[in-house]
């Protein structure tokens, strides 16, 4: 997906070309249904993903995990309800919503916000409606988008309340962006960050080098 190509994936492919010049790579953005059927096609070797997937089909190399927070416009007034509650940007650097002593905010007390949510297929969309769910509502949706860099963007101009990972916290959002951020208790909060690979196709060695690499990159 274009989160992970463009922040995460760059400096794997650095170390990787370094080490070995003479293997081309070629990278393809797309969403995660698309890349799976491709592969399947045997026209992707490695698929980057925090998804879902048919394990069936394909095997999975994890690499880090990433937690799911609700980010809320700074301006919203709920916020100076759970203001004891709500974190900045540079206390989820320091890992402060990781804590078991972080407080939250009650999740139902947002049920009339405007949520903004990843198009339906999206892993992302699935979490979310499920972290509402278990909090006794449906969101209410401005709008349904294709990127979790768009959501990120969209909330930070005061379009709407979005569930983000912590990753796209780190690596999109700068200190002074408009949002403010609460951890989610809920058994979908945490997702895997991993590489996907069909099972029916034989491991090369570049495959497995750039696997390698990215377990160091990651660790």
């Amino acid at each position: 997906a274009n989160f992970f190509s463009a922040c995460m994936l760059p400096p794997v492919i650095h170390t990787f070309v370094s080490r070995y010049p003479g293997v081309d790579l070629e990278l393809v953005e797309s969403d995660s249904m698309a890349l799976y059927e491709e592969a399947l096609k045997d026209n992707i070797d490695l698929i980057f993903d925090a998804g879902a997937y048919d394990a069936s089909l394909f095997a999975s190399e994890t690499l880090c995990e990433e937690h799911i927070l609700l980010a809320v416009p700074s301006d919203n007034p709920l916020n100076r309800r759970f203001a004891e509650n709500s974190l900045t940007r540079e206390e989820v650097l320091a890992g402060r919503h990781l804590c078991r002593d972080t407080g939250s905010a009650d999740l139902s007390a947002f049920s009339g916000e405007a949520f903004l949510l990843l198009k339906r297929g999206h892993d992302m969309h699935r979490r979310s409606l499920d972290i509402c769910r278990r909090a006794g509502f449906i969101p209410r949706t401005s709008l349904y988008l294709n990127q979790l860099s768009t959501v990120a963007n969209m909330a930070c101009q005061g379009l709407g309340c979005c569930f983000l990972t912590d990753s796209v916290i780190r690596l999109l959002l700068t200190g002074g962006s408009p949002l403010v951020y609460y951890p989610v208790r809920d058994p979908s909060a945490g997702r895997d960050i991993f590489i996907a690979h069909p099972r029916k196709k034989q491991m090369t060695k570049a495959m497995e080098m750039f696997i390698r690499i990215a377990r160091e990159t990651f660790v």
